[in-house]
């Protein structure tokens, strides 16, 4: 977040409008085909998972080495289809400054899928057995090399997106290779027959079923999240997207903080939701996470959305000031509602009910698709932020709807009851500050984070099962 925060304005600077518009667009690319490991890095944690509870270390063996042989050929797969797609795509966006210069840069990105695809296969494994320092120590580096590599690209050999994408290629194969790494030590220390195991049938069936599922809801999820950024492109133009996109980019880095509560809930419950005698643990666990994650969340983005206009001005100039703030204030509240709908949709997949998530988002899909081009066409950027927004506050409602179907006892759990006074509390409190005075603000942020860290320490902290347990 804080490299997004220093970079973006000067990429702007010395991209253009134009041209950030399209680094914007390579970016969510490459992010997309993150999902073209069909599943099998969520699906790994999940497998893995549930043989280490019942201590069935026959089987791991087996499930990494065709996890991973299936993943490699699915990033090759995926690479060729990516450079398909943008050797045609790439044409149909308006107002592009040099479209063959967006073309090779574009087609040099789909080289990085493999290594991004089997980097998602690699801390799949990671997280099955607990090792979060781990891949938090890889994703602080990997991340500031998203924002940093660019301009550090720009300044020091030519504005070039061709120069660009060679060094964020060059960053996804050093991720891939240092996750490969720890992976290829975790093996060791476990003393796991990878290379003796042999590709199972049987462990392919598991991996692909429960990872189908998985890759059709995270495909057309992410569609739906970066589908905006191409309609703006193809409606308005490159330089809308770019207007739209750096509030968007700052707001949902704060994804990271539910993402890593997550991170650590899926393999917890994977292991403990199919055991009768640890049930109620998972209600504890998804009781104090979502609370966690209110706590954790909500003072930093409530921050971020009332003091929106100044950021904007002071972060790159007046005119993304005037444009953007309320585009901001508007992902602020969804990034807000998403993280806490994380929860329950954790919850789903841990429970191995993926299918669920998918039926979810195709009923989501079509009336999304139709909302987004209709306020994009009436009322440009804030009628695709407008749609953005509704979408998400949907998605909360249906996944919280859909947990009461799960072999655990959520019907009767005020949870619910108090989430929604939360949410309420949360809108109200927000959007009546928005407007007022800058001394008033500056004394609310201070007293929502004092009550935040109060409350924070007043939740009785659990500590996660070790793996063998």
């Amino acid at each position: 977040m804080a490299a997004a925060f220093f970079c973006i304005p000067s990429l702007i600077i010395q991209l253009g409008d134009a041209r950030f518009g399209l680094l914007s667009l390579l970016w969510v690319l490459v992010s997309y085909f993150n999902m073209f490991d069909l599943g099998i890095g969520r699906s790994l944690t999940h497998a893995i998972s549930v043989n280490l509870s019942k201590k069935n270390g026959k089987e791991l063996g087996n499930i990494l080495k065709t996890g991973i042989v299936a993943i490699l050929v699915l990033g090759v797969v995926g690479s060729l289809t990516l450079a398909i797609l943008v050797f045609f795509g790439v044409p149909l966006i308006k107002f592009v400054a040099d479209p063959l210069e967006a073309k090779r840069a574009s087609l040099l990105m789909a080289t990085a899928i493999p290594a991004i695809i089997l980097t998602s296969g690699f801390r799949g494994i990671l997280e099955a057995f607990h090792e979060f320092k781990i891949i938090n120590l890889i994703r602080i580096p990997a991340g500031l090399w998203t924002f940093l590599s660019p301009l550090l690209a720009i300044n020091y050999w030519k504005n070039d997106l061709i120069i660009v994408s060679a060094v964020l290629v060059a960053g996804r194969y050093l991720v891939c290779f240092v996750h490969g790494y720890y992976v290829n030590r975790l093996v060791s220390k476990y003393k796991i027959e990878v290379e003796t195991s042999s590709i199972s049938i049987k462990s392919a069936k598991i991996l692909f079923k429960t990872g189908g599922w998985i890759t059709i809801s995270n495909l057309i999820a992410a569609f739906m999240g970066y589908v905006d950024r191409f309609m703006i492109g193809g409606i308005l133009s490159a330089s809308a997207v770019a207007y739209y996109v750096s509030p968007q980019e700052l707001v949902t880095k704060l994804w990271i903080i539910p993402g890593s509560i997550t991170m650590v809930l899926f393999p917890t419950l994977s292991a403990k939701i199919f055991t009768r005698s640890k049930k109620k643990e998972v209600e504890i666990f998804f009781d104090k996470s979502i609370n966690i994650i209110i706590l954790s969340i909500f003072p930093i983005a409530f921050t971020i959305g009332i003091f929106s206009k100044e950021i904007l001005y002071f972060w790159i100039n007046q005119n993304f000031a005037e444009q953007g703030a309320l585009i901001m204030q508007i992902f602020v509240l969804g990034v807000v509602i998403n993280s806490i709908a994380q929860v329950p949709f954790t919850l789903i997949q841990s429970a191995g009910h993926s299918k669920l998530i998918t039926i979810i988002y195709l009923i989501q899909f079509p009336f999304f698709i139709i909302t987004l081009y209709t306020l994009t066409k009436l009322y440009g950027i804030e009628g695709a932020s407008l749609a953005w927004l509704f979408r998400i506050i949907v998605d909360a409602i249906m996944m919280f709807y859909t947990i009461r179907f799960l072999p655990i006892n959520f019907k009767k759990n005020k949870q619910f009851k108090m989430l929604i006074l939360k949410i309420a509390l949360i809108i109200l409190t927000f959007y009546s500050l928005c407007n007022a005075s800058l001394i008033f603000k500056l004394l609310a942020v201070f007293v929502l984070a004092l009550t935040s860290i109060f409350l924070i320490f007043m939740i009785k902290a659990y500590k996660l099962p070790k793996i063998h347990s």
